[in-house]
């Protein structure tokens, strides 16, 4: 107010510059007609808005905003692609000695078990097969250890642990094993093909042994 009729022409076009910018699809063209008349602008002159400078263009502040929204949707992508190859970089590092353990752990249980398959068994001298032994139904044995406990009790059970691996298919009557009652001691002998006694120190003076 107060001003000649330039200046109010002046406060109506930036009045419609700054109108049309802010609230219409065709801002930049209203913006051009309502500006092309005007004169240079007065650094007095007070905008829309408060400002001292004329309010920006609608579409070049989305623009500006896409391109901030493309920079930091890249920048997240990397960010995470960066994140993976780092992921990768450390199951790389722990799961290739564990790989590696686990294969070695494989092939040493390979081998145990071929080794197993070639252990040392009683076999015939003319054939190098193992014996063939009569099945056994329960309570019938092949072989029967006869020993005093005082004296013989640790040599004949290594007896036994070893005929386990040199004839497994042996059925081997051991008393701390196999027997159940003291009254069938001599059942058990009646049931066996073989008697082996382990003649130590003071097997005679044994009832049991007197027995067997």
């Amino acid at each position: 107010g107060g001003g000649g009729g330039g200046e109010k022409l002046a406060d109506v076009a930036v009045l419609r510059y700054s109108l049309s910018t802010l609230l219409t699809p065709g801002g930049e063209a209203c913006a051009q007609n309502a500006t092309s008349s005007l004169p240079e602008p007065d650094p007095m002159w007070v905008w829309l808005g408060g400002g001292s400078s004329p309010p920006r263009d609608r579409l070049v502040v989305e623009r500006e905003r896409l391109a901030a929204d493309l920079a930091a949707s890249q920048q997240r992508a990397r960010e995470a692609e960066e994140r993976e190859r780092q992921r990768q970089v450390v199951l790389g590092a722990v799961l290739g000695p564990a790989l590696l353990l686990l294969a070695a752990g494989v092939l040493l249980v390979v081998r145990h078990f071929k080794l197993a398959k070639r252990r040392r068994q009683l076999v015939w001298r003319s054939t190098r097969k193992p014996p063939r032994l009569r099945s056994k139904a329960s309570g019938e044995y092949h072989l029967f250890l006869s020993h005093t406990w005082s004296s013989g009790q640790d040599q004949v059970h290594m007896i036994k642990r070893r005929l386990a691996t040199l004839a497994p298919k042996m059925k081997v009557f051991l008393d701390v094993d196999d027997l159940e009652e003291f009254g069938t001691l001599a059942d058990n002998v009646a049931a066996s093909d073989v008697v082996l006694l382990f003649l130590s120190r003071g097997y005679f003076a044994s009832k049991a042994c007197q027995i067997e």
